[in-house]
C-alpha cells in the first residue's frame, strides 16, 4: 500500500429482517487516505465490480483528469474500473476511500435518510416526528 495509506475493518449494520439474506460475507474495504506533495498521484487499486467512492475530509484534489478538483464534504462516486487516480494540485488532500461488492438492494433517499423503499422513508420520517426514530438497546 502506498505511504500515507491505511486500511480499516469496516463493520456494516444491517437491519434485522434482512440479516439472513445477508448473511454471506461481502468484501468491502475503507481506506484512509491522503497525498501530501502538490503535483503527486497515487492510483490505489480497486476490484472491479465493486462500487467505489471517495468522500473528500479535507483540502482538494483532482478525482478523474481533466475535471475540477473536488474540496472538502464532497462525495466522488466511480464507475466500474480497476484503479482510481487522485491528484492534489493545490494543497494536500485527505479523504476516505470506500469500495465494496454491490448487495443488489433497492434504495430509496430523502434527505438524510436512505431506505430500501419508499414506505420505509415515510415510516422514518414519521419515527423522527415522534421521537423513536432511533432506538436504544
Amino acid at each position: 500500500m502506498p505511504p500515507g495509506w491505511e486500511s480499516f475493518a469496516l463493520r456494516i449494520h444491517h437491519k434485522p429482517d434482512v440479516a439472513e439474506s445477508l448473511a454471506q460475507d461481502i468484501p468491502r474495504r475503507l481506506v484512509r487516505c491522503s497525498v501530501d506533495d502538490r503535483g503527486r498521484r497515487n492510483r490505489p487499486p480497486v476490484e472491479r465490480g465493486h462500487t467505489v467512492f471517495a468522500y473528500v475530509v479535507e483540502g482538494s484534489a483532482c478525482f478523474d483528469t481533466g475535471r475540477d478538483p473536488y474540496a472538502r464534504e464532497n462525495l466522488v462516486h466511480y464507475g466500474d474500473g480497476d484503479a482510481v487516480s487522485i491528484t492534489a494540485e493545490m494543497e494536500p488532500v485527505r479523504f476516505l476511500l470506500v469500495s465494496g461488492k454491490p448487495i443488489g438492494e433497492p434504495v430509496a433517499w430523502y434527505g438524510p435518510i436512505v431506505m430500501n423503499t419508499p414506505e420505509e422513508i415515510r415510516i422514518a420520517f414519521d419515527e423522527y416526528r415522534n421521537g423513536t426514530f432511533i432506538k436504544h438497546r
